[in-house]
């Protein structure tokens, strides 16, 4: 192939790209934004922020069932929301927040030989343990223990603000939150589990775990 027609394949390959996340952005948009006007206009009593927060525990799977619709209307509009959303949403929500993970992710294990292939006898290839340590080992490090320790600094940082979290361990009188407990919020938000013994209850806090939970 001529160099030139390499950068047009390469320009086109990265335009293609760009487009497919675009797109996905946009879905992710419309989607969040249109569930959140809907709530506002059948909640009065929800600001932006309920509306937006209550739109990401449903469409990111979290449900911590700290806040809940108050009508039937309401409830009605939770059933379509559900059903509509949650699978179209699940494919915009990682694709946009792909690039975050997958080009750091790649980078690193182009760097630890252990990972490579390049390195594999064609005639005898790798057992079944190191088959699949290679495969899930980079996983565990980086996803569910580098970026999770992350966000858990990130939650325990805004945790040490009085009164942004509900805890229902936390002794009478401590607003704040120890980093085991932003350990344990940012893993039950990030594996979609969402118990709702430890809430974000200010708006603040809120927006903040919008990302969080769509992060995670």
């Amino acid at each position: 192939m001529l160099p030139a027609q390499w950068a047009c394949a390469a320009w086109f390959s990265r335009h293609q790209t760009f487009q497919k996340w675009l797109m996905a952005l946009i879905v992710l948009l419309v989607f969040s934004f249109a569930g959140t006007f809907v709530y506002m206009a059948l909640e009065p009593e929800w600001n932006l922020f309920d509306a937006m927060y209550f739109t990401f525990t449903i469409i990111s799977t979290v449900g911590y069932g700290c806040m809940g619709p108050s009508t039937y209307a309401s409830r009605a509009f939770t059933l379509f929301y559900v059903v509509a959303s949650v699978p179209i949403f699940a494919g915009a929500l990682s694709a946009t927040f792909a690039p975050l993970v997958d080009y750091p992710y790649a980078y690193i294990i182009k760097r630890i030989k252990l990972f490579s292939v390049e390195s594999d006898d064609p005639l005898n290839p790798p057992g079944a343990f190191k088959f699949y340590a290679r495969g899930l080992t980079p996983v565990f490090i980086w996803g569910h223990c580098f970026l999770c320790f992350l966000m858990a600094v990130a939650c325990w940082a805004k945790g040490q603000t009085d009164d942004d979290f509900a805890n229902s361990l936390a002794e009478p009188g401590r607003g704040k939150l120890y980093f085991f407990d932003a350990l344990y919020f940012t893993v039950i938000t990030s594996s979609t589990v969402g118990f709702g013994d430890i809430c974000p209850v200010t708006s603040p806090a809120r927006v903040f775990v919008v990302y969080v939970a769509s992060f995670g």
